[in-house]
């Protein structure tokens, strides 16, 4: 049997991503967190303590601890330690309070009041008073690029504040309740170590090289494009056909019995695209290929509009007896075109199909589906009505079949169980018909003793009583 496969490409391991994303995407993203941490981190700023303590066994009033850490942190002290630093520190202070891109284009103010104004701004930004010890000392840090600068600057901050403090005392006349005084407890030191970053650019950072390292395995995760060769001696073939067949069992993967067989076909049919045509053969099944089939087309007109039924097998008993008139035109009288479509085509009394019969002269077989205009019958019919039903022979090597396969119907092959269903396909498949449905039947023995019972007046039986109403009124021809 045919079967369709698919290609595959084969890759090597040193296969990766053609984009440019791909191969440049994580580079691109390290190289963003990198100069991310370089504005947050740079310049480096190194810290210098100095520490001053007041002079006294208890702990001094919290109002003299705020007030000495507000004459630290004021403007005019930071004047003071600009003029006690000297020219040199003064303009390198005065240098930092001017942005880059500022100075780039900006020529710095050589007025010495301005200059002593930007470097106070910058000794008050970077100046930071705390208390230590529960009040009992003062902590001066002071945070500049330059260590030794931070040094000389902490310093200058303790100095003149002892200068402050020793003047007021001297100038001070018999104070009733005099203020605890101020000593040097450790002077400031040049720091070895720059400062860490802050917690919010360090927790940037994170975010940063989190968002970096999931877009770096996001794009080497990514599938690579397919580019290998096929190698066509390892892997399966396509063949260059849409052959397609189905095989229709039971639950438990056996036959079907009439009934559950045409429930099957209906929701087989019902789901099948362009299955405008259908028709129904057996090899070794003919009555009961025709009585499935005329069951079908009548479950299908119950539910469809322009559901026309044909029967091409003469030989089927079933197919014999559609109308009460033997002689009525059908088949035979359109193949040789004696006959029109008007006078072939018969109501149905048990459904709202409409019914062509065999016709006055009974042909099966290779007469029949050798017909030169059975293709154009069908075709005119298949424009006519949503649903066409064919009760064909058998067509596995019959002469003729390739043309009804040319009309790509969808084939219902019925068989028996113990036939060889393979071989019944190959010889459906020989003869060009693309989508087939395999169907094994199961008949009691008392349904195929019913072929053979007499016919009485009262009624006419039928082989599979299950399978159709019997015909008990003359059918009228369509219009």
């Amino acid at each position: 049997m045919a079967q369709t496969f698919a290609f595959e490409a084969a890759m090597t391991d040193t296969d990766t991503p053609t984009t440019w994303l791909a191969r440049r995407g994580p580079a691109l993203a390290w190289l963003l967190v990198g100069l991310l941490a370089l504005v947050l981190c740079l310049p480096l700023r190194y810290t210098s303590h100095a520490e001053l303590s007041f002079e006294m066994a208890t702990q001094p009033a919290p109002a003299v601890v705020r007030g000495n850490i507000q004459l630290l942190s004021s403007r005019e002290l930071a004047f003071e330690v600009a003029r006690a630093l000297g020219p040199v520190d003064t303009k390198a202070l005065a240098a930092q309070s001017t942005p880059l891109l500022t100075s780039l284009w900006r020529r710095p103010d050589g007025d010495e009041a301005a200059l002593m104004n930007r470097a106070a701004r910058t000794l008050a930004e970077a100046l930071a008073v705390s208390a230590q010890q529960n009040g009992r000392a003062l902590d001066i840090a002071v945070s500049l690029p330059d260590a030794a600068r931070a040094r000389r600057v902490a310093n200058a901050y303790a100095g003149a504040l002892l200068t402050l403090d020793a003047s007021v005392r001297e100038g001070a006349d018999a104070p009733r309740d005099p203020a605890p005084t101020l000593r040097l407890a450790s002077p400031a030191s040049s720091a070895r170590m720059p400062d860490l970053p802050s917690t919010g650019a360090l927790v940037l950072l994170a975010i940063a090289a989190g968002l970096a390292a999931a877009t770096t395995l996001h794009l080497r995760r990514r599938p690579a494009r397919l580019t290998g060769a096929v190698v066509h001696n390892a892997l399966p073939q396509e063949c260059p056909s849409d052959r397609r067949v189905s095989w229709l069992r039971s639950t438990a993967g056996g036959s079907l019995a009439p009934d559950a067989a045409v429930d099957r076909l209906m929701d087989t049919v019902g789901s099948a695209e362009k299955s405008d045509l259908v028709i129904l053969t057996s090899g070794d099944l003919p009555d009961e290929s025709a009585a499935c089939s005329l069951m079908l087309a009548r479950r299908l007109a119950d539910s469809e509009d322009q559901v026309v039924f044909v029967a091409l097998d003469g030989e089927a008993s079933i197919l014999s007896r559609l109308t009460l008139d033997p002689r009525a035109p059908g088949m035979a009288e359109l193949l040789f075109g004696v006959a029109s479509f008007s006078e072939c085509i018969h109501r149905d009394v048990a459904s709202r199909a409409h019914l062509i019969p065999p016709g006055r002269d009974n042909r099966s077989g290779a007469s029949v589906v050798n017909a030169e205009r059975l293709t154009l019958i069908l075709q005119a019919l298949r424009q006519t009505y949503s649903r066409v039903i064919v009760a064909a022979p058998g067509l596995a090597g019959t002469p003729g079949a390739e043309r009804l396969a040319a009309l790509s119907p969808l084939l219902i092959a019925l068989h028996e169980d113990t036939t060889g269903a393979v071989e019944a396909y190959d010889g459906l498949a020989a003869k060009g018909f693309a989508r087939v449905v395999m169907l094994p039947l199961n008949f009691a023995d008392d349904a195929r003793e019913a072929d053979t019972a007499p016919e009485t007046d009262a009624a006419l039986a039928l082989p599979v009583p299950s399978l159709m109403t019997p015909v008990q009124q003359p059918a009228s021809h369509a219009a």
